[in-house]
């Protein structure tokens, strides 16, 4: 197996972990993605990572 690939693997298992799963201290115990529903309009998104998708394209970060 290609070493780039295992590093993006275990990036993406990190930020899943991160975004969706841990808990957040300066977030009140929130995960990063509880916080983003609570504070955007419903989207009518079913998938984490679509919302998530559709958050990097709103602020640019992805191309």
């Amino acid at each position: 197996m290609d070493d780039a690939k295992v590093f993006n693997d275990k990036l993406r298992e990190w930020e899943d972990d991160y975004n969706y799963h841990r808990p957040h201290g300066g977030l009140d115990g929130q995960t990063p993605h509880e916080r983003l529903r609570q504070k955007t309009p419903d989207l009518g998104v079913t998938d984490q990572r679509q919302l998530h998708t559709i958050f990097e394209d709103l602020d640019g970060t992805r191309t």
